[in-house]
């Protein structure tokens, strides 16, 4: 008589059906968030950890790192979403998407007039700065233009934890105050925040008003296009309109551990080019 393998529907509590999808789903999206961080910021010798950035409908604290990532070498999209795959499992710095990188200047500029952290306020709001003047930011998020449908935006491209948006992105290039699109910022940097309140946020941080670069016409087949950011003397870039072999130096952030409630004990800096926290 043979044998009859009986394979239960539950283990532990947990539907046998589907549980490996369920698995990957936790794991895509698993950006060590947590919920009702208060504003802060915290400073070392090699970066800081800014307290109460919004990102993906959570607050969380972010550390940035002082200096450009990989000591401001470049790569292509593909090759900072490589890093950023490596340096998850690490514990090291990788590149933000832009509505991480909104996140943080929004949560500094909340900041701006907090008398006891000026000081680190300003220090990081420079660093941005004098980053986006000296050198064009990668970031992971990649525009894919369509000939007809809408387009679309995936941030943390190319990585475990991307995520995806629809909107109608080709337009003029333009002043974003003078948008007659706004959604289409509001889906970039994946905010609520009026054209106006992003661009507040943008020409504190850089010392100019915010201009959108992007594809003014239908392209003939599918077109995929970085998303890159800069400044100079009389605006700052929302570039999308780049090809994807393009190469750019990139900020380093990374989320550091929920369990620490002070940056000492999250975090130990090992001094190296590589921007690795242990």
């Amino acid at each position: 008589m043979k044998n009859k393998i009986i394979i239960p529907d539950e283990w532990l509590g947990e539907k046998i059906e589907g549980a490996m999808e369920r698995v990957l789903s936790r794991e895509k999206t698993d950006v060590r968030q947590e919920e009702n961080v208060p504003s802060g910021i915290e400073s070392s010798a090699d970066y800081w950890v800014i307290s109460g950035v919004n990102y993906r409908g959570k607050t969380c604290r972010v550390g940035l790192l002082k200096q450009l990532l990989d000591n401001g070498n470049t790569k292509t999209q593909d090759g900072w979403a490589a890093h950023y795959e490596s340096a998850r499992q690490n514990n090291q710095f990788y590149t933000p998407d832009y509505p991480l990188l909104y996140g943080i200047g929004k949560a500094l500029y909340s900041q701006k007039d907090d008398a006891a952290h000026a000081r680190e306020v300003e220090e990081a709001r420079a660093f941005l700065k004098d980053s986006a003047r000296a050198k064009w930011l990668m970031t992971l998020t990649r525009i894919v233009y369509q000939p007809t449908a809408s387009d679309t935006i995936v941030h943390n491209y190319g990585t475990r934890d991307s995520y995806e948006t629809q909107t109608d992105f080709v337009d003029r290039d333009e002043w974003i105050t003078d948008t007659r699109t706004p959604d289409v910022y509001k889906a970039l940097l994946q905010t609520n925040d009026s054209v106006q309140e992003i661009n507040t946020v943008v020409q504190w941080l850089t010392g100019v008003p915010a201009y959108m670069y992007r594809l003014n016409n239908r392209p003939q087949s599918l077109d995929e296009r970085v998303a890159r950011f800069n400044a100079n003397s009389d605006r700052a870039n929302l570039n999308c309109n780049r090809n994807a072999d393009n190469r750019n130096a990139s900020l380093g952030i990374t989320f550091p551990s929920r369990a620490s409630s002070s940056m000492k004990t999250a975090m130990i800096w090992i001094p190296n080019t590589s921007g690795v926290l242990s």
